[in-house]
């Protein structure tokens, strides 16, 4: 179901959650822990001072490597996925550069700069 059909016929996002559950339940251990670190991800950079934000149900599926003086943010239901060859890098080469992804995007193994 896209964005524009939850929006346009008053669902919500986690009326969508719920009924992808009900379709797909295997997938509910792996989105948690990805969900959770998610979390982790936002604390670890906010402890080693990185400009880092991320939005609602931000999910981390791999190893997420931020480096750089920039700014990095992620919309709502943002996901990130390790590639199986590397781990999806974000590098940021001067205080003004800014990498943002809005809602409902991904990123499989890519190496930004």
């Amino acid at each position: 179901m896209s964005q524009e059909n939850l929006i346009n016929h008053g669902g919500s996002l986690w009326r969508h959650f719920r009924d992808r559950l009900h379709k797909a339940p295997h997938l509910l251990i792996p989105g948690l822990l990805a969900w959770l670190r998610g979390w982790w991800y936002r604390i670890k950079f906010l402890i080693q001072f990185k400009r880092f934000s991320a939005g609602k149900f931000f999910r981390v599926y791999g190893p997420l490597i931020v480096t750089g003086p920039g700014c990095v943010e992620f919309g709502d239901n943002c996901l990130v996925i390790l590639n199986t060859i590397k781990p999806v890098t974000l590098r940021t080469l001067s205080p003004a550069a800014m990498v943002k992804l809005h809602d409902h995007a991904g990123l499989n193994g890519p190496s930004i700069r």
